[in-house]
């Protein structure tokens, strides 16, 4: 007869094994689960909620300070991005992938939002498909990152109130648009690999059925669209025109000291192939453009451009700071207070 043994406690379940293509574990790693030492950000955060929900933008979003040293550099080299792959059972027809060359998204950095700029991957795959389950799926992921140095550097979730304050309160748009969960009832981790001066990072979220990972490499943003007549060489400016006093008075505006290049100006971006350019000209037409908080009729030569974002390898966010720099290398001025959307303007022009 056998008597039980007092104090004993059961081994913890031992990791699964790693799947081929996702690195083992590397002697002496630091355990992803191990938080940074870094200056609490809860309270900054919080008085800051209602500032950006006012503003009711991402843009608006203050940044805070983090001490990126307190994050442990990666002992060894970093793979490529995206740094970690897919399970191996999981085929090309179940990987869901989509890359932009640069972007900007948001991730949760300790306890607040923190911008992020430079490439970005999403992937997404089912577990049935993987062979495996969430928890093996998490302990895999958490042991490759291991291994390449990853730290967790998030400490609270995206349903955190303070968090959820600072998107502008809208919990849909935080996850969705901001943070790129894929799906509802997603656990959501974010780790950190440090070399030197370059930070690489990944995001797991799962759920039973389901894993998504974000993949970002920080990096600065890279101007690519150039001016007509020298549309393949990217404009020297950077960042967005000045916004013009309001009321607006046309007569006030400087007037630009820079060379105007041909009409209409602003070239598509390089490689975008000529079947995906949509251009309607005529050498005389009135148009009506929003000047303030205003309507306002403009006769002369116009042009229209359009072009869909995925055929030029752009993020709508790259476009746009792409077209900004170019509007003010050419010492443009933003003339509009208001968009297509304000309901004063709707109400004035179609009476609904």
């Amino acid at each position: 007869m056998s008597l039980p043994l007092a104090a004993c406690k059961k081994n913890a379940d031992p990791a699964p094994p790693n799947p081929p293509g996702m690195p083992a574990p590397a002697d002496g790693a630091t355990a992803p689960g191990v938080e940074p030492t870094a200056r609490s950000a809860a309270t900054a955060a919080a008085a800051n909620a209602d500032t950006a929900a006012a503003k009711g933008a991402p843009g608006a979003i203050p940044a805070i300070p983090f001490d990126f040293s307190t994050v442990a550099e990666a002992a060894g080299a970093v793979p490529p991005f995206p740094y970690v792959d897919y399970p191996p059972k999981v085929h090309s027809g179940g990987r869901w992938t989509r890359e932009t060359p640069m972007d900007r998204v948001y991730v949760i950095l300790g306890d607040h939002l923190h911008a992020l700029e430079g490439r970005v991957m999403t992937r997404q795959f089912a577990h049935r498909d993987a062979g495996m389950s969430e928890l093996e799926v998490r302990r895999n992921y958490e042991n490759a990152l291991a291994a390449i140095g990853a730290v967790k550097v998030s400490t609270v979730q995206p349903d955190n109130p303070a968090i959820v304050a600072a998107a502008g309160g809208d919990d849909y748009f935080l996850r969705k648009s901001m943070l790129m969960i894929p799906d509802l009832g997603m656990s959501y981790d974010v780790y950190l690999a440090r070399k030197g001066n370059a930070r690489h990072w990944i995001v797991v979220t799962t759920n039973d059925s389901e894993t998504g990972l974000l993949t970002v490499e920080e990096k600065p943003f890279a101007q690519t669209v150039g001016l007509e007549g020298s549309r393949d060489t990217p404009v020297a400016a950077s960042g967005s025109p000045a916004t013009a006093a309001q009321p607006v008075d046309i007569a006030s505006l400087p007037v630009s000291t820079a060379a105007l290049p041909p009409f209409p100006y602003l070239a598509y971006p390089p490689g975008l192939h000529e079947g995906s350019q949509f251009t309607r000209h005529a050498n005389f037409d009135a148009v009506s453009i929003i000047v303030g908080n205003q309507l306002r009729s403009v006769e002369g030569e116009v042009e229209t451009r359009t072009f869909p974002i995925k055929n030029a390898n752009l993020s709508a966010w790259a476009v746009r700071r792409n077209y900004e720099a170019a509007v003010k290398a050419l010492g443009g001025v933003k003339v509009n207070a208001v968009g297509p959307e304000d309901q004063a303007l709707l109400a004035a022009n179609t009476g609904k």
